[in-house]
């Protein structure tokens, strides 16, 4: 209740400002200001203490922060100086050289339209609100516009089919649910208009869906989510078609390699899951082919015209061995009966295909107006081939991503290929659609971040030039603290630094050791670098990346990254050990999880760990005498006892809580054990950030959570039997058990997490119940 009046206080104030209205209530001028940073102060009610911080910023009110009186002088000192900060900005010395209207302008640009975050060293998102719109401030549902800069605009406004490159943190996503607005507005006069965002990840979707909202005709699905929704869809009448694909039976890497993949072969496995995947099996030519099995013969795929050096890097001579490799994978997958991801999705776009036939009503109900993908990296050509055929191909997809961020195995990926699906499918030459979009602001990390990033990507395109689109290194528009270094730490040590100097701090480790380092640092907040794409933190800890990777590699790869780090040698990686490339992508994906302040900690000695951290902390290396002598090391080495305690603050505590809260909201119906982890890590948020309200809110959303991974084995029925109400007996206590948290649930506004927790029980409970279930609760909440 208290919320809501403070809202209506605050829209009645906004609209007195924006009339040029002025009193010492209304437009109190701050003392301790310098003459070039004014801040005003607004009472939002004389009896509260809360208090609206605000600017002039040409024609438009900046506001800023609406704090309790005690918190104003803080806050203005921050604001203060992060606008004196902002003019203090990093400059490399390859700039001052550019072209003064390229690189050089277009960051002056970014700086005048970039406004700094007080409290941190990154560029603030703004949101915009009209006059006109001022009234919905008072709605906790809507959502305003963020402000975008001009090449963001740039991106929104483009006509047609868009490709949006950008790295970690410069706001895809933001110009992705832009554009999805842009497009709905422009096309509110045809009322059978139809959009539909998709990503890999469920926290994505919830992310964009939150920015827009779910107006009419707009959805949001996972990749896994549409396909089964068309798998179930699509009519089933052709045998050659597979249609069923259970999970038990789907071929993984780590299977390829231990059961097909030839170790005296002389190719390296991934290089032959990547060649299958995305070439053999997944290309635009495989996909097109009119007869079964839709693969490229050995003749395709050994012509350069075909798949030239730029496409496939693999010599003729490689190529020659990889292909009898797919004839064996081919009899093996055929004896086991075992399909992979291409399998799957060449049969949904052959059972798309004969639909469009059989019954055109049924093909075009499926489709959409326009769709948005994000994260695009992570598709092969025969994946994206269905967006087309979901769209109608031409001028109505918006695709977003970044090669460097290509973290799945066997996915070879240029943003040139999405162009060669369309030339194939195109009708019309005219339609083909134009070269990348690019976005270069982030939004995310402060220059001391971003320089490390940078220079990870500035060796990954050495050695791999054809790995992603190179677009120069990254670099902060604003200042920031190197990254620090900690070598040699003892374990213990290291649990002691997380629970007394680094509470809050998140540890990123590789997949195959988040069990053990939950066990030895009995800390909440690790997680892995993978599952934390498209998350971000305040404080990172990176923990033995090289030392845990040297357990899953041998030593000629550990000895091809020292050669990297410290010779710079690079001739041969590419074939010898292109694992590599996707080691400098996941530390990259790493490396831009960090917002604030970020630490590399190996714990034991490893050859690659030794020239990482060398590599990081000097100016001595082969990479290094490429620069200027006065070049800065990227990081400092610390010592642990040196450390100062970080203490976050309880809004960055709060504010980290409810960011993993809303994540796990939106892992909830996909993945329950992923939703687990990350409540648990916002409850820890939220005790340091002595919140009992969220923490409350968490505890009941955990509550169910542990009720759904828990349940017992579903009860048998036959559709001929007649039902056995006394059957359900056993039942009894979890239909108790789940009817009393739904009531928690409820009281909390998790009301989707309640629909949820009954659809469960459907199953568990008579007929009689499930009809009363759905009508009354699950339907309703859809």
């Amino acid at each position: 209740p208290a919320g809501g009046r403070y809202r209506d206080l605050f829209v009645k104030r906004m609209k007195q400002l924006s009339r040029g209205e002025r009193s010492r209530i209304l437009a109190k001028r701050l003392k301790g200001t310098s003459k070039t940073v004014t801040v005003f102060e607004t009472y939002l009610e004389q009896k509260s203490g809360k208090r609206i911080l605000w600017q002039i910023e040409g024609n438009n009110l900046l506001v800023w922060f609406v704090a309790s009186h005690d918190n104003v002088s803080r806050l203005m000192k921050l604001i203060e100086d992060s606008q004196n900060r902002k003019h203090r900005r990093l400059t490399s010395g390859d700039e001052l050289v550019q072209d003064k209207d390229s690189l050089a302008a277009r960051r002056n640009t970014i700086e005048r339209e970039a406004i700094l975050n007080p409290l941190g060293n990154t560029p603030m998102k703004v949101y915009e609100v009209s006059l006109e719109d001022v009234n919905e401030l008072a709605s906790t549902s809507w959502v305003p516009k963020l402000r975008l800069t001009r090449e963001e605009r740039d991106v929104v406004e483009t006509s047609g089919t868009v490709l949006l490159l950008g790295r970690s943190g410069t706001g895809k996503t933001i110009c992705t649910a832009n554009r999805m607005d842009f497009d709905r507005q422009q096309m509110t006069h045809d009322p059978s208009f139809t959009q539909l965002f998709v990503a890999r990840s469920q926290k994505l979707c919830a992310y964009v869906q939150n920015i827009i909202g779910t107006p009419s005709g707009t959805s949001f699905e996972t990749y896994d989510k549409l396909k089964q929704r068309l798998e179930r869809e699509l009519p089933t009448k052709d045998d050659e078609i597979r249609s069923s694909f259970p999970t038990e039976l789907k071929m993984r890497f780590d299977v390829f390699k231990r059961e097909v993949y030839n170790g005296d072969q002389d190719i390296d496995p991934l290089l032959a899951w990547t060649s299958i995947r995305s070439f053999i099996k997944g290309s635009i030519e495989a996909t097109l082919k009119t007869s079964l099995p839709k693969a490229i013969s050995e003749e395709e795929f050994l012509d350069m015209k075909v798949f030239s050096s730029g496409r496939c890097s693999l010599t003729v001579d490689q190529r020659k061995i990889v292909y009898p490799i797919y004839e064996k994978y081919v009899r093996f997958l055929n004896e086991k009966n075992m399909w992979d991801d291409c399998d799957r999705i060449l049969a949904l776009l052959l059972r798309l295909e004969l639909c469009k036939v059989a019954d055109p009503e049924k093909y075009h109900s499926i489709q959409v107006s326009k769709i948005y993908v994000d994260e695009v990296q992570d598709y092969t050509q025969a994946e994206c081939l269905l967006f087309f055929y979901l769209c109608n191909g031409q001028g109505n997809l918006f695709l977003a991503g970044d090669p460097a961020q290509n973290v799945v195995q066997g996915v070879e990926f240029r943003f040139q290929d999405i162009r060669s699906v369309e030339y194939h499918i195109a009708k019309d030459s005219n339609t083909i659609m134009q070269k990348p979009k690019k976005v270069h602001v982030n939004f995310r990390s402060h220059a001391g971040i971003l320089n490390t990033a940078g220079s990870i990507l500035t060796c990954m395109f050495k050695a791999f030039p054809k790995s992603a689109e190179n677009l120069g290194e990254d670099h902060g528009v604003f200042v920031g603290p190197r990254p620090g270094v900690f070598e040699k730490v003892e374990v213990k040590v290291l649990a002691d630094l997380l629970a007394n100097k680094m509470n809050g701090t998140v540890v990123l480790v590789h997949d195959s050791t988040l069990q053990q380092w939950k066990k030895a640092l009995d800390y909440p907040l690790i997680r892995t670098i993978r599952e934390s794409k498209g998350l971000e933190y305040k404080s990172v800890i990176i923990l033995d990346f090289f030392g845990d990777l040297c357990d899953q590699v041998d030593e000629g790869v550990q000895k091809a990254w020292r050669g990297l780090l410290l010779r710079g040698e690079v001739a041969g990686l590419s074939s010898k050990y292109p694992e590599i490339e996707s080691h400098l992508k996941l530390l990259y994906t790493a490396i831009t999880r960090c917002i604030e302040q970020l630490f590399f900690v190996e714990t034991a000695d490893s050859m690659p760990g030794k020239a990482f951290v060398r590599w990081l902390t000097t100016t001595t290396t082969s990479w290094h005498k490429e620069k200027e002598e006065s070049a800065e090391s990227l990081a400092t080495k610390n010592k642990v006892l040196d450390v100062q305690a970080r203490v976050m603050t309880k809004d960055e505590a709060l504010q980290s809580g409810i960011q993993l809260a809303a994540a796990a909201e939106a892992e909830g119906r996909s993945d329950v054990a992923a939703s687990k982890t990350l409540l648990d890590q916002a409850i820890y948020y939220f005790e340091l950030a002595d919140e009992s309200m969220y923490k409350k809110k968490a505890q009941v959303h955990l509550e169910s959570i542990d009720i759904r991974s828990n349940l017992p084995p579903l009860p048998s029925r036959s559709e001929e039997e007649k039902e056995d109400v006394t059957a359900y007996e056993q039942y009894r206590d979890l239909e108790s058990n789940v009817a009393r948290t739904v009531g928690k649930l409820f009281d909390e506004g998790l009301l989707l997490e309640g629909r949820d927790l009954c659809s469960c029980l459907v199953p568990y409970v008579p007929k009689r119940t499930q009809q009363r279930l759905k009508m009354e609760i699950v339907r309703p909440l859809e």
